[in-house]
């Protein structure tokens, strides 16, 4: 099955500096390349890889009424990443041998924050505030050594028709209930040795029965 993480990145910016100071004449329509100012690009980078059912035998068979889990698993990769990731999309679309009325959302997590999901979930949208264990607020350390609190929202769609599932955690600023201005305030910070960028989503299905209609 084809697997696609995107994230959200913040591109190189270039502020033109060729107005007057009062803003009344127009924009030089040459303007020098040396008379711009660039601001230090930074972006995260999601490596991934998806765990499920390993099988029987070289052909990995699996009996035909399995309920198979699968994990996916993504990581804010440091030897590429310069930021956190403020905004992970999984796409994943799915073999035409699964049921698709059987998907069930699973968990999910990142860094040492694990939810649980209500079972029997096909559809899923929340927004955590709190660690499930400490019940202490989610917050994002910055580079002077303060902190700021954040709120993840996790949804979970299925498109039956392209047979593609999508899973999308975002950061929330809770003072907008918008994406945060400040591309260093991301859920999902460069991975360090304790897993801190690193998290996953889960999911199950079962595969269609021969002779049985697709969904």
């Amino acid at each position: 099955s084809q697997l696609i993480i995107e994230e959200e990145i913040t591109g190189e910016v270039r502020l033109d500096n060729v107005l007057d100071p009062d803003g009344c004449e127009d924009p030089d329509p040459d303007p020098d390349p040396e008379d711009t100012d660039e601001v230090p690009v930074v972006r995260p980078r999601d490596p991934n890889d998806i765990l499920g059912p390993a099988g029987y035998g070289d052909a990995r068979w699996i009996p035909v009424d399995l309920v198979m889990p699968f994990t996916i698993r993504f990581e804010n990769d440091p030897e590429l990443a310069t930021a956190p990731a403020q905004k992970v999309v999984i796409v994943q679309t799915l073999d035409d041998d699964t049921k698709m009325s059987s998907f069930r959302v699973g968990s999910f997590g990142f860094g040492s924050h694990v939810f649980s999901v209500p079972e029997g979930q096909t559809f899923y949208q929340t927004r955590v505030k709190k660690d499930p264990i400490t019940q202490e607020d989610l917050t994002v350390d910055l580079p002077d050594g303060s902190s700021v609190a954040i709120w993840v929202e996790y949804v979970v769609t299925i498109d039956v028709v392209a047979k593609e599932l999508q899973f999308m955690l975002q950061t929330i600023d809770p003072e907008t209930g918008l994406l945060p201005s400040n591309a260093l305030v991301g859920f999902l910070p460069v991975d360090d040795d304790q897993g801190s960028g690193e998290g996953f989503v889960s999911y199950t299905i079962e595969a269609q029965k021969p002779g049985a209609t697709a969904d």
